[in-house]
């Protein structure tokens, strides 16, 4: 099973879901399961977005991949997931 998420850091239901779904994933990753974050954040600046991300994802102890995908602008967003 896969599970992609979409995520930032200055999100709070995005910490919300970072603080239920690590510790389950930690559970159940032996089952198959992956989980892939699609990080948007406030800044497309590499270094930035990076910075922000690990710090993230240090907060929880995140093991699951993560990708930097894009700005958090609600319009680009919808644009890109969007068929």
């Amino acid at each position: 099973m896969l599970i992609l998420t979409i995520t930032g850091s200055w999100c709070p239901n995005c910490v919300d879901e970072a603080t239920f779904i690590t510790p389950w994933y930690k559970e159940n990753k032996k089952r198959g399961v992956e989980i892939i974050a699609l990080h948007y954040e406030r800044s497309t600046e590499p270094e930035y977005a990076k910075k922000v991300m690990t710090r993230f994802c240090e907060r929880f102890g995140i093991e699951y991949d993560q990708v930097i995908t894009g700005t958090h602008d609600k319009q680009v967003v919808s644009e890109l997931i969007h068929c």
